[in-house]
């Protein structure tokens, strides 16, 4: 088995050793094994590891530091979902494929929402609603959206729920369309 050759930052593979009380501990096929501390899992508050992960399981992670005075490699999941969640939030802003989101709070003009850690603005215009509803009535809930903007640099970005549902609905018209342009033999 080759040893591989890690530098600060990278995202990496490992296979899940064990699940321990502090963190996870990680074969990463380096000198050392690499270890995930409970505060390093997850942006998640409620994720447990033990639930979503076994032993002999692969997990990603970025290499934080090459040796802790322990001896291990220190990782990070929560930073190897958040380089991953960006890389996703790029391609999804050049694709517009839709994506769910989760709504965290009503803010003037819109609402704030969360994709994997990485919070975005819905303006109330791209927003699927009545003239008059009120938009705390989509706080705490999922919603589907497209990508219009992602600006890394700025760390900012734009989703649309209402294109999203311009988008479906010309889906369903075309494909009703099609059911009516076939000949009933």
């Amino acid at each position: 088995e080759s040893v591989m050759d890690y530098q600060e930052g990278d995202i990496i593979k490992g296979i899940i050793r064990r699940i321990e009380k502090g963190g996870i501990l990680v074969d990463i096929k380096y000198k050392s094994d690499g270890f995930i501390v409970n505060s390093e899992y997850s942006n998640d508050p409620h994720a447990n590891p033990e639930k979503e992960y076994s032993t002999g399981d692969e997990i990603s992670a970025s290499i934080v530091k090459l040796e802790s005075k322990e001896g291990y490699t220190v990782l990070s999941r929560k930073k190897a979902e958040y380089e991953i969640a960006w890389n996703t939030i790029i391609s999804l802003s050049k694709t517009k494929d839709p994506v769910d989101v989760y709504v965290t709070s009503a803010v003037q003009g819109g609402v704030v929402a969360e994709y994997k850690g990485i919070k975005g603005f819905v303006p109330a215009s791209q927003l699927l609603k009545e003239q008059n509803d009120p938009l705390d009535g989509f706080v705490n809930k999922p919603l589907t959206v497209i990508v219009l903007q992602a600006d890394r640099k700025r760390r900012k970005v734009i989703f649309s729920n209402y294109q999203n549902g311009k988008k479906n609905f010309c889906n369903i018209m075309k494909t009703t369309q099609n059911l009516l342009d076939q000949k009933v033999e």
